[in-house]
């Protein structure tokens, strides 16, 4: 694909959600509740419960396995008829609080979200997944067993209140559950079943007997309405040409409850994008149940137009202030065992925010006499004479981050991209209006600071564009691979378009001699253009690094204990 046809086919996807925003009438995605069919006075909800009473026990039962199968059909279909009533009830428009008395159940948050309150305090609603519309994502990734996939919308005021419940950054999150009816061990109990909802994430089964069944899941519908809830698509434009007005986007998301016990995977997006465009990678890995025991899905987002030195800057910070956050004494390992993925220019921010020596990006930029003043650490912990400095110093001065121990780039210009030079990026350039802060800082800088000098700040200023800054005759890039790295195992994946000319390849957008790194771990091309994440194949090649991640870690782990 080239590149005037990628930019005419991303506006012509982005054009309605524009004007929808623009016109202001953006709906909400959450399907309303509705009273189902078949009415109360056809089937009572004691009968329902009773049918799902009567399968349980059929289920818990080894002497009749020959009726499991069909006992869970029945037992789910009395369930999510059952749910649905209840959903209408809780969160339609009579809105009431169902008494326990009422229908033969209680409500309750099951294991795995780590709380136990009553779920109209914690959820906005809760959503059938088979009634969410999937959008953009290629696949559905669901899994057969006991119990009805939900998508819980979290109150906005819980989002960040409630322990397990805390996210960094967003307005609503959405927590893929499974709702199991679930009744007395004993079948002459008086005990009132209990309707519970299962963090899907974070638990695989439920005890049903001695018998251990698989929980039903739906991994796709709660991604699908995480991003339809959220304004990062309408900020994909704004995002790149009026910067400062989607400061808003600006740091990490995550849509399920943060878990202490999983490796963090923190994905940033690159041009004229945003974090929804991991949707298909993500919703494809947590079809595997070891990637889903083992990791969470963390989004860096930003606005593009901002340079990505500057956007790093807010990258490094984000993730400083979540441990800061989540992990105050540093002593949870999975921190320490980070994977970060990044996209096209999300690449290269996960990149530069390794590097040891980041003022090397200025190389010639100064005179030899600021060269050997300012390339040096010292200002890394001790500001600039001027603070009015503080952008351009926190951009090339500050150490790597620590917690990363795998890096994954697809589809990043190393070495820029060739369609940054042509007459649509240069239009593209002109449109983008930088923040004035940093045009201020870049002229400043001619007279920065004691003994530095920038040559041609008026030229700085002009190349002061995340697309500017994508060309190969680009100052930064040219630099960056001079800039020595914290070393931890890199992977690539590469698009050709499906026509097998590598290493002439391209993805369309950043050819193959930018992509490459002969010092990765591993290098994988697959037959896409430059949304290379959207691909199965990248996918299936994202697993594998994951799990080999796993494996390196267990025999790390293993040879300490030998010690």
């Amino acid at each position: 694909m080239s590149y005037p046809s990628f930019v005419f086919s991303l506006l012509l996807r982005l054009a309605p959600v524009f004007c929808a925003c623009l016109a202001g009438c953006v709906s909400s995605p959450i399907p309303a509740p509705v009273m189902p069919r078949v009415s109360r006075a056809q089937t009572p909800d004691a009968a329902l419960v009773a049918v799902a009473r009567e399968q349980w026990y059929i289920l818990a039962d080894s002497s009749r396995q020959k009726e499991w199968s069909a006992a869970l059909q029945k037992y789910n279909r009395a369930l999510d008829l059952l749910f649905r009533r209840v959903r209408y009830d809780h969160f339609g428009p009579p809105h009431r609080r169902l008494r326990p008395d009422s229908c033969g159940f209680r409500i309750a948050l099951g294991e795995g979200l780590g709380v136990d309150f009553d779920p109209e305090d914690v959820y906005e609603d809760l959503v059938p997944a088979a009634d969410i519309d999937l959008d953009d994502l290629e696949e559905r990734c669901t899994v057969p067993g006991a119990g009805i996939p939900l998508a819980g919308v979290v109150l906005p005021e819980k989002a960040g209140e409630l322990g397990a419940f805390r996210v960094i950054k967003g307005r609503r999150n959405v927590h893929s559950l499974t709702a199991v009816l679930t009744f007395p061990k004993d079948p002459r109990s008086r005990e009132l079943p209990v309707m519970r909802l299962f963090s899907r994430l974070n638990r695989e089964r439920v005890p049903i007997g001695r018998w251990q069944y698989e929980l039903a899941a739906d991994f796709s519908a709660p991604i699908a309405l995480y991003w339809q809830m959220t304004d990062v698509q309408s900020m994909r434009l704004l995002g790149l040409f009026r910067p400062m007005k989607a400061v808003d986007v600006t740091g990490l998301s995550f849509n399920e409850p943060y878990n202490p016990n999983k490796i963090p995977v923190v994905l940033t997006h690159g041009l004229m994008s945003s974090p929804n465009t991991f949707s298909n990678l993500v919703n494809r890995l947590l079809r595997d149940p070891e990637i889903r025991r083992n990791y969470q899905f963390w989004y860096f987002g930003y606005p593009t137009g901002i340079p990505w030195m500057v956007s790093a800057a807010d990258y490094r910070e984000a993730l400083r202030e979540a441990r800061r956050e989540l992990d105050p004494r540093r002593r949870n390992r999975r921190w320490d065992e980070m994977v970060v993925i990044g996209h096209s220019m999300g690449g290269l921010i996960t990149r530069y925010s390794l590097s040891r020596e980041p003022w090397l990006l200025l190389k010639g930029s100064l005179s030899s006499k600021g060269e050997r003043e300012f390339f040096q650490p010292w200002y890394i912990d001790h500001p600039f004479a001027d603070t009015g400095h503080e952008t351009f110093r926190k951009s090339f001065y500050f150490r790597p981050l620590e917690e990363p121990k795998r890096a994954i780039y697809l589809a990043t210009p190393h070495r820029g991209a060739p369609f940054a030079d042509n007459w649509i990026a240069a239009i593209g350039s002109w449109l983008i209006r930088i923040p004035v802060q940093l045009v201020t800082e870049a002229v400043k800088v001619a007279t920065f600071q004691e003994d530095m000098f920038i040559f041609r700040p008026q030229e700085l200023v002009r190349s002061f564009t995340s697309i500017n800054q994508l060309s190969p005759r680009s100052g930064p890039l040219k630099n960056l691979s001079s800039v020595p790295l914290r070393r931890v195992p890199s992977h690539s994946v590469i698009g050709d378009r499906g026509r097998g000319d590598t290493p002439r390849s391209s993805d369309g957008i950043v050819p193959y001699w930018s992509s490459h790194l002969g010092w990765s771990n591993s290098e994988k091309i697959v037959p896409h253009d430059h949304s290379v994440q959207d691909d199965p194949a990248t996918a299936e090649e994202v697993m594998r690094i994951l799990k080999l991640h796993l494996a390196e870690l267990g025999r790390a782990s293993s040879a300490r204990r030998g010690k």
